[in-house]
């Protein structure tokens, strides 16, 4: 049987706050403001490596040292955003499994469809739902040069930070934004794009697609 997590653990509230603290602005879904927030992967990275911070959060769902089942390099190397969606479901014990299935590593997230190694617990069906919720705040997209048609989850949140609306339109509206940087792979400054969101019927797992158009 696997431990509760021990929510009131001084290490594990820290994180909570660490989180809303020093998440980024960003935009999810058809919005004409900033609307939401997510955690750069380099923020993140950089605080469990501070400090202890990893080690202590294990010791909190582990309190005997002997006990702990892995060490911090491993979650640097393979589970950051994974770990850190557990702990905010307070189900953190359970990445040792993570750890022994590279289909749940990170480079796998995020996941739109359960995979066959995702764990399973006899008091939460509600599991995987509530880890797929979650997850999206650490995977924006990163927008990439010469790309002009994509379709992105609906729960794909879009790292901008800075929206403003240049030309409504019947079918689209012209907005210039400010991206946030490390998402930003446009290669040079004659790369900046207007985003238009275009209003077509999204498939299930689909928003409306994002239409680059170059100044």
């Amino acid at each position: 049987m696997v431990d509760r997590q021990r929510d009131h653990e001084p290490i594990i509230q820290n994180f909570r706050k660490w989180l809303r603290d020093n998440s980024a602005s960003g935009t999810l879904g058809q919005t004409e403001t900033v609307n939401t927030q997510f955690m750069p992967s380099q923020r993140l990275d950089t605080w469990l490596k501070e400090a202890n911070n990893t080690r202590n959060l294990l010791r909190a769902l582990w309190p005997e040292p002997d006990d702990v089942p892995v060490q911090p390099k491993e979650i640097w190397g393979k589970c950051s955003k994974g770990f850190a969606t557990l702990l905010l479901i307070g189900k953190g014990h359970f990445i040792q499994h993570f750890i022994k299935h590279d289909s749940l590593w990170d480079g796998q997230m995020p996941f739109n469809d359960c995979p066959s190694n995702f764990p399973t617990t006899g008091d939460d069906p509600n599991f995987f739902k509530k880890f797929a919720e979650c997850q999206w705040q650490f995977f924006p997209h990163t927008f990439l040069p010469d790309v002009i048609d994509i379709h992105l989850n609906l729960t794909r949140i879009l790292p901008i930070a800075h929206k403003e609306l240049l030309a409504p339109g019947g079918f689209a509206d012209t907005y210039k934004i400010q991206l946030h940087q490390a998402y930003d792979l446009l290669t040079t400054p004659l790369d900046q794009r207007r985003v238009s969101m275009i209003g077509l019927q999204p498939s299930p797992h689909d928003e409306p697609p994002v239409k680059l158009t170059g100044n």
